[in-house]
């Protein structure tokens, strides 16, 4: 097994990754037309939902290009994560949730933000592809550190940008030849909140029936999840209820990404792993008590869903697993 510890980077996690990319971008704008972006004396808003690792990182690179940030988080945000995010000088935004309303109320006041003027700092790459860019260096870094062909990569799932730029990665990485094969890539979701799983099924049950992983051709992939895309809300609707699970990091009521993570596991034969909360708590214990990383219960979650996995037999002793340790315990 191996393990792609992303604790020690900017915040503690992953996430500024995918909006460096975008400070960068940002920046260069600013560089070529200065009058597109108003100067950086009268700059707009940028403008983010999460209340973990994403707000965290947002609010470091934010105050680090001197840009004005909005945070919009739900009520039971970590009280010191939102005191962090302050003192860097965030704005932060309570949005509760509205009985009849599906779907995260932060995500919707995002949305609105966005048509008021603000610019999308965030890891949703529906809402700025940039990001997904952004973290493809892991998936590069992945594919240039580890000798020989992984069998297995698992990736916990939130809103889906970390597993979409690992598959967009690993593709490009194996077409140029860096790697011999693809992964299969597996993805982790809580009980609490698998919307990913259950969009993974309806693509599925459109495909022929029973197919072999290796059966399944990439034009008929690709045909399915463009229907998908064409009927989203009959494959990736929010979630029914609140969710809720000691990884709060991946308690995402959609997977914006949806659809490059549902394909790439299809196209690499991979599958969505669904785990409870003894499962995750007690992959916690085991990552912090065997490599000594201090990582979260959301950051281990991969090392869950190789845990349920080895259980069911579906990966043998000899097998090459990474996972992904992200987000550092606060």
């Amino acid at each position: 097994m191996w393990v792609k510890d992303e604790t020690g980077n900017v915040a503690g996690s992953h996430k500024g990754r995918h909006l460096m990319g975008v400070l960068i971008h940002l920046a260069v704008m600013e560089a070529v037309e200065p009058k597109g972006l108003a100067g950086p004396r009268n700059r707009p808003g940028l403008a983010i939902a999460s209340c973990g690792n994403a707000a965290l990182a947002a609010a470091v690179l934010a105050r680090a290009g001197r840009w004005p940030l909005t945070v919009f988080v739900p009520p039971g945000a970590d009280p010191g994560t939102v005191a962090r995010l302050r003192e860097l000088q965030a704005a932060v935004v309570t949005c509760p949730r509205k009985e009849g309303v599906s779907g995260d109320p932060a995500y919707h006041a995002l949305r609105r933000a966005l048509d008021s003027g603000a610019l999308p700092f965030t890891t949703q790459g529906p809402e700025n592809g940039l990001a997904i860019e952004g973290g493809l260096t892991l998936g590069y870094e992945l594919a240039a550190d580890l000798e020989g062909d992984l069998d297995h990569l698992i990736v916990q799932v939130g809103g889906g940008a970390l597993a979409s730029s690992c598959v967009q990665a690993l593709r490009e990485a194996a077409e140029m030849g860096a790697l011999g094969r693809l992964p299969r890539i597996h993805t982790v979701q809580t009980a609490g909140a698998h919307p990913l799983e259950r969009a993974y099924e309806r693509v599925r049950a459109v495909l022929p029936a029973d197919p072999t992983p290796d059966a399944i051709r990439p034009d008929t992939i690709s045909r399915a999840m463009a229907e998908a895309a064409r009927r989203r809300p009959e494959f990736m609707r929010p979630w029914d209820t609140e969710p809720k699970s000691v990884a709060t990091g991946i308690l995402d009521d959609e997977t914006y990404d949806w659809r490059a993570v549902v394909e790439g596991m299809l196209l690499t034969g991979g599958r969505p792993l669904v785990v409870g909360e003894d499962g995750l708590v007690g992959a916690n214990r085991l990552a912090v008590a065997a490599t000594g990383i201090p990582v979260d219960p959301t950051g281990s979650s991969g090392l869950a869903g190789l845990a349920l996995m080895r259980g069911r037999g579906e990966i043998g002793d000899h097998d090459r697993v990474a996972v992904l340790f992200t987000g550092l315990e606060r």
